[in-house]
């Protein structure tokens, strides 16, 4: 992805607020936390794509810290994507179901 290399400039929700006022987009814009993209940016791509791994106490934490950044700073909520065909694609992880398919197990387990 060579163009979001290129223009990204956040790592974090309230980065990611920033960046969205400084662009003429109009009032109409609203996100949400995507759950694939918050797995991933805390474990990493490999890590959030194995079902025999479980995010460590400190991760589930990370995530959680992150979540309420983005709804404190107005993001509608969390997004999650479990459907089995949807895939990764590119030259990593290629074809695995997507992060968010993953972490259903480790969410029974916690709550």
């Amino acid at each position: 992805m060579p163009i979001l290399k290129a223009h990204k400039t956040w790592s974090t929700p309230k980065q990611w607020v920033e960046h969205i006022k400084q662009v003429p987009l109009g009032p109409n814009v609203v996100s949400f936390l995507g759950h694939s993209d918050l797995r991933v940016g805390v474990m990493g791509l490999s890590r959030a794509t194995d079902l025999a791994v479980q995010p460590s106490e400190e991760e589930m934490q990370t995530m959680e810290r992150l979540l309420k950044e983005a709804l404190d700073e107005g993001f509608l909520g969390l997004s999650t994507m479990c459907l089995k065909w949807d895939k990764v694609d590119g030259d990593r992880e290629w074809s695995k179901s997507l992060p968010s398919t993953y972490a259903i197990h480790c969410v029974c387990r916690r709550y």
